[in-house]
């Protein structure tokens, strides 16, 4: 994961054997010796791991689950948007493209670009 990925607000865990879950509140570039590094709340950006998206964090934003149209795949709507699963893969239908996503910030991002809104935990 790089720097440019994140924004303050989204959800990604610590690379240890914790795993815990927090939210960036800072992104900050190393200086002098550490220059080049950046570091998410204070720790190294190297110690943090995208967290996988899945129906559990889908619901936790407020995604509804919607009836199939197809029995291998799972249908998810919010706002206007919707979500499908396919063989555990996430993809976002907008406008005839499809994306594909894999991780919880790669949503938070995409719905902010596209909503001027934070999607937050319901």
């Amino acid at each position: 994961m790089t720097a440019n990925e994140l924004r303050i607000g989204n959800w990604v865990m610590d690379d240890d054997e914790s795993y815990e879950i927090f939210q960036v509140a800072s992104i900050e570039k190393g200086e002098e010796e550490t220059e080049g590094m950046y570091f998410i709340n204070g720790g190294w950006i190297d110690d943090v791991l995208p967290i996988p998206l899945t129906e559990e964090w889908l619901l936790k934003f407020g995604f509804e689950k919607d009836d199939p149209f197809f029995t291998n795949m799972d249908s998810y709507s919010f706002n206007g948007l919707t979500m499908e699963f396919y063989k555990k893969e996430c993809q976002f239908h907008y406008q005839g493209a499809d994306i594909e996503f894999k991780y919880v910030h790669q949503l938070q991002n995409l719905y902010f670009a596209l909503t001027g809104e934070e999607l937050e935990i319901k």
